[in-house]
């Protein structure tokens, strides 16, 4: 079981979140008030090393 997990929580009208340690349940209607999408900022983060490097992953 996770005792602690980290989660990047970002304030829909926020471009810049931060990343913290959730030591307890988040409730579903908490996502209107924190977006939070591991999914999404990992495809944003890649994506610009991505274009950092020069190179085509295609």
């Amino acid at each position: 079981v996770c005792g602690a997990c980290r989660f990047y929580l970002r304030d829909p009208s926020s471009e810049v979140g931060r990343c913290q340690v959730v030591d307890g349940p988040i409730p579903w209607f908490a996502t209107s008030d924190l977006y939070i999408s591991a999914d999404a900022e990992a495809r944003a983060v890649l994506g610009s090393e991505h274009e950092d490097d020069g190179q085509d992953t295609a």
